[in-house]
């Protein structure tokens, strides 16, 4: 497990990584609080990576107060 937060505090990220043989899956998430240039949000997201290193299946899901999307 994994944690970054930016320099001003306002951004946290935090992702789990688990090697599955030769292949590996990466589990994280994002949360930035409000900011002059952007509402609040928060970004999920898991990958599944090849053993070639290529990202074989990405899901993205962005949530804000008003709306969440996923994309898959």
């Amino acid at each position: 497990m994994y944690t970054w937060i930016s320099e001003t505090g306002r951004v946290i990220e935090q992702v789990r990584l688990v090697r599955k043989g030769e292949s590996s899956r990466a589990r994280g998430r994002i949360v930035s609080a409000a900011h002059p240039d952007h509402q609040a949000f928060t970004l999920e997201y898991q990958v599944e990576i090849g053993s070639d290193l290529a990202p074989h299946r990405v899901q993205l899901t962005v949530s804000t107060e008003e709306y969440e999307r996923t994309i898959d």
